[in-house]
């Protein structure tokens, strides 16, 4: 489990039944159903992927 973005306001995670990824945005029901929350509480989740820099 990682989050998807540096802002932490989704995690990317394997569905607990079926085994495919999901991306599951902080507050869906799911965060706490798949126990996104007890593993952010448990500093369980690795951090997002570095983002390239935008260019403006």
């Amino acid at each position: 489990m990682k989050y998807a973005n540096p802002e932490n306001t989704a995690v990317v995670c394997n569905h607990p039944v079926s085994g495919e990824q999901w991306t599951v945005p902080r507050g869906h029901r799911l965060w706490s159903e798949f126990g996104v929350d007890i593993a952010e509480q448990e500093n369980r989740i690795a951090d997002a992927d570095p983002q390239p820099e935008q260019v403006q």
